[in-house]
This record gives C-alpha cells, structure tokens and sequence, in this order.
C-alpha cells in the first residue's frame, strides 16, 4: 500500500491523465445514453453540450497531462546524461593533464 502511495505521487501527473481520461468517456457515455433517449433535438442539446463537450474537454485535458509527463521524464533523463558526458570529460581532462 505504501509503494502505491509514493507511486502516486511521483507519477500526480499520469494519474491526474488518467483520471481524465476516465471521467471523459463517462461524460460521452452519459451523454450518448441522454441523447438516445429522446428523439427531439431540443431535448438532445443539454446532453450534447453537457455530456459530449465536457467529455471530449477532459479526454483532451487527459492527453495534454500524459504528454506532460513524458516530456518531463524525457528531460529528466537528459539532464541525467549531460550529468555523466560531464562527468566523463572532466575526469578524461584530469587524467590527460
């Protein structure tokens, strides 16, 4: 339980994404079944507006979050490289002098 803990908060941002994610295909669902539910368009508007726009929002705002996350472990990972390539030439620069 306690390594599912620190997971989740190392990786807030994946989890926010999927969280997201989550909720954005419950908001297309529920929309989908309001919709289906009538065949008037007037009734149909609240659940397209509410259900579908706010369903695709939060699944763009889930990918948007994901690819944060990436791009911040790419970095990190950059960092840790140029770390070791200095590390290398500073000790091939005391050894060549």
């Amino acid at each position: 339980m306690k390594d599912l803990v620190v997971w989740v908060r190392t990786q807030s941002d994946r989890v926010a994404s999927w969280a997201c994610i989550g909720l954005g295909v419950i908001c297309l669902i529920a929309g989908w079944v309001g919709v289906s539910a009538t065949a008037f368009p007037g009734e149909q508007m609240p659940y397209v507006v509410s259900g579908g726009l706010v369903g695709i929002f939060l699944l763009g705002l889930g990918g948007v979050l994901w690819l944060s996350a990436d791009l911040r472990d790419e970095w990190r990972e950059l960092a840790r490289l140029e770390r070791a390539v200095l590390i290398a030439a500073g000790a091939e620069a005391e050894g060549t002098s």
